[in-house]
């Protein structure tokens, strides 16, 4: 996949959102970019509203763009719950995989998300912290180091970060990934 692909799609995506009245925020690997920590990604994870409502006018936008898959049932893990929807191939051998990710209520992820410039553009991305807190929702091995990444590079809100951390019930991986 082509960088340059990814970050057209990435730009689409959030001026088709904004256009449907979506509220969003890039997260995952693209956000970890532009927080200042670069590195290989072939997906874009977007957090969206939870409500209904918000999920069917971008399940909507989506398949307006020709995204494929944009019927798919919510899946819920453990702690986060998302929706898959697959980029169709055009200038790569490969699909993009686009993940519409409902944070948790005690994340308030949308509202401390602050746009950032991507070329002529300035998107919505979630802030550092909350970042961190997605990924510990998953804690992955790659989101662990995600994490080490993004907290040696900035100073977060620790207090903020405890906070919701025991809120989700993750506040002992925080402290482990913090160490």
């Amino acid at each position: 996949m082509a960088e340059p692909e990814l970050l057209r799609w990435v730009a689409t995506l959030a001026a088709t959102l904004d256009r449907a009245g979506v509220r969003h925020a890039l997260a995952g690997g693209l956000a970890l970019a532009l927080h200042g920590q670069p590195r290989a990604t072939v997906d874009i994870d977007l957090v969206v509203a939870p409500d209904p409502a918000s999920i069917e006018r971008a399940r909507t936008a989506c398949a307006s763009l020709g995204i494929l898959q944009t019927r798919r049932a919510i899946v819920a893990f453990k702690r986060l719950s998302m929706v898959r929807m697959i980029v169709p191939p055009s200038a790569g051998p490969e699909p993009i995989a686009v993940d519409l990710l409902l944070a948790p209520a005690a994340l308030p992820v949308l509202e401390r998300a602050r746009r950032h410039a991507l070329g002529k553009q300035r998107i919505p991305v979630v802030s550092p912290e909350d970042l961190v807190l997605l990924k510990l929702l998953r804690a992955s091995d790659q989101d662990v180091v995600d994490i080490r990444a993004v907290a040696a590079e900035r100073t977060l809100d620790r207090a903020y970060l405890e906070q919701r951390a025991r809120a989700l019930g993750v506040l002992t991986r925080l402290r482990r990934a913090l160490r």
